[in-house]
C-alpha cells in the first residue's frame, strides 16, 4: 500500500461554506467543481471552479451559465466533455433540465437538456457516452434515464430504470455503467430499494445484475482494477420490536462480467460518503454520516478489494463533491455538523510513485463567474 501520511493543509473554498456540489475532471486537464449550495449566503452557486495538475485554481468564464446556479447536479465526463446535468434551483425551487457541457479548453457548450428535469440524479461513463440516471422530479423519486455521445448529442431512446430512485449510487466497470441502491416510491408509498441496473457500452439495458444485500440509500459506489464497488449508506433493519437504521459497512463488489462478490468491510459506513478513484489502482471511501454521528474515516480499497486506512480527513464531514483526478483523489465542501453547514474545505490525496499521501486541504473561492 506504500506510506500513508498527512501533507500541509491547503485551502479551497475561500472560506464560502458549500454543499451538494458536483466534481468531475475533463480529459486529463482539470478538475471541475461546479455549482452547490452556499450555506452561508443561503444561494446556489453557478460557478465552476478547475484544478490543474499542478493543483493551480483556476474557474469557467460565466460557469453553468446565466439563471443557471443551483446544487445537487450530477456530473461525468466523455471525450474531451466534462457534463454537468439537471440539479436544483433554490431561487425557483425547482429541478433543472439544463445540461452544460466544458470542454479541455474549458470553453461552455450547451447541449439538449435532460428529457427530465431531475436533481440528485447520478452520472456515469461507458464506452462513449455518459448516462444520466434516477433523481427527483420534485419530491418523488424517477426512473429517467438519457445519455450524451462524445459529440453531445443526447439519446433519450434507453429503457428507464427498473424503479425509480433518488439518494442512489452510479459507477462503472469494464464495458457496464451500473446504477444502484437509494430510495424508491411506489404504490403511494416511500421506501428503499437494493436494485442494481445496468448499462452496457451500446446502452442497452442488461437483463439481470444480482441486487445489493441490503436496501441501502445515500450510498457509495466507485470503481477500483476489475470492479465496480458500492459501499456505505445506511440501511433499515426490521425486528419484532420494531426497527433501526444501520450504517452499511459492507463492500458489494461487481467484476467487468457483472458477477457479484464481497470484499473488506469498511470503517464508519454512513449516508453521503465520498468515493473517487486514483487510477483505477485505489478507491477511497470517505467520510460520512451515521445516526448525527459525522465521521473522518478514510478507507482505501485495492485491487484485490483488500482495505485499509487512511489519514483522516481534516473535518468529520459527509455529502462531499468527489473525483479522481490524474494522481488526486479530491474531495470538496459537504455537511460540516448536525446543522447541515457547509465547509469551504477539499481534501486531496494523491498517489504518485507509489506512495499515497494526504495533502490535506485546498483552497478553491467559489464564486458566480
Amino acid at each position: 500500500m506504500g506510506n500513508l501520511s498527512k501533507g500541509t493543509d491547503i485551502n479551497l473554498f475561500d472560506n464560502s461554506y458549500t454543499r451538494n456540489i458536483a466534481a468531475t475532471c475533463v480529459s486529463d486537464n482539470y478538475a471541475l467543481f461546479a455549482g452547490g449550495y452556499n450555506t452561508q449566503s443561503g444561494y446556489d452557486n453557478q460557478g465552476i471552479k478547475t484544478l490543474d495538475k499542478s493543483l493551480t485554481i483556476g474557474f469557467v468564464y460565466a460557469g453553468l451559465g446565466a439563471n443557471s446556479a443551483r446544487s445537487e447536479i450530477a456530473a461525468s465526463h466523455v471525450g474531451n466533455y466534462a457534463l454537468f446535468g439537471g440539479g436544483f434551483s433554490k431561487a425557483n425551487n425547482t429541478p433543472s433540465n439544463i445540461v452544460t457541457a466544458i470542454d479541455k479548453s474549458l470553453t461552455r457548450i450547451i447541449p439538449d437538456p435532460l428529457v427530465v428535469a431531475v436533481r440528485d440524479a447520478k452520472a456515469t461513463h461507458v464506452g462513449n457516452y455518459v448516462i444520466f440516471g434516477g433523481g427527483a422530479d420534485g419530491s418523488y423519486p424517477t426512473n429517467s434515464v438519457c445519455a450524451y455521445d462524445s459529440s453531445l448529442t443526447r439519446i433519450s431512446s434507453i429503457y428507464s430504470l427498473t424503479v425509480p430512485m433518488r439518494y442512489h449510487a452510479a459507477t462503472h466497470v469494464g464495458n457496464y455503467a451500473l446504477f444502484g441502491g437509494g430510495q424508491t416510491y411506489a404504490n403511494n408509498s416511500f421506501s428503499y430499494t437494493n436494485n442494481v441496473d445496468g448499462y452496457d457500452s451500446s446502452l442497452t439495458k442488461v437483463s439481470t445484475v444480482s441486487n445489493l444485500d441490503n436496501n441501502i440509500y445515500m450510498l457509495a459506489a466507485t470503481h477500483v482494477g476489475d470492479y465496480a464497488i458500492f459501499s456505505s449508506g445506511m440501511y433499515y433493519s426490521y425486528s419484532s420490536y420494531g426497527g433501526s437504521y444501520y450504517g452499511n459497512d459492507n463492500i458489494t463488489a461487481y467484476n467487468t462480467s457483472l458477477t457479484k462478490s464481497q470484499g473488506s468491510t469498511i470503517s464508519n459506513g454512513g449516508e453521503g460518503s465520498g468515493s473517487a478513484s486514483i487510477n483505477n489502482t485505489y478507491a477511497f471511501i470517505v467520510g460520512g454520516r451515521k445516526n448525527n454521528s459525522l465521521s473522518s474515516s478514510v478507507n482505501i480499497i485495492n485491487t484485490s478489494l483488500t482495505r485499509s486506512s487512511g489519514t483522516a480527513l481534516t473535518n468529520t464531514v459527509y455529502n462531499m463533491a468527489s473525483t479522481g483526478f490524474r494522481n488526486f483523489a479530491i474531495f470538496a465542501g459537504g455537511i460540516c455538523d448536525k446543522y447541515e453547514n457547509g465547509t469551504s474545505i477539499a481534501n486531496v490525496y494523491v498517489y504518485k510513485n507509489f506512495e499515497l499521501k494526504k495533502m490535506s486541504y485546498i483552497f478553491i473561492p467559489i464564486f458566480d463567474t
